[in-house]
């Protein structure tokens, strides 16, 4: 999984649920309301983060 757009209906990104991928891209939905810690740890690769206007 190189990419993920996390849907609307996502909330929350829940601790270390991106742990051992090799995402470069993530595009956040403008409804999602918390990112726990860790979320993304030990994600390297990721180059490209894309926030909606409420974030």
């Amino acid at each position: 999984m190189k990419k993920v757009t996390l849907p609307a209906s996502l909330k929350k990104i829940g601790l270390q649920a991106f742990l051992g991928t090799h995402l470069e891209e993530v595009v956040f939905s403008a409804e999602l309301q918390e990112i726990d810690d860790e979320a993304f740890r030990g994600v390297v690769e990721l180059t490209s983060v894309t926030l909606s206007n409420n974030m």
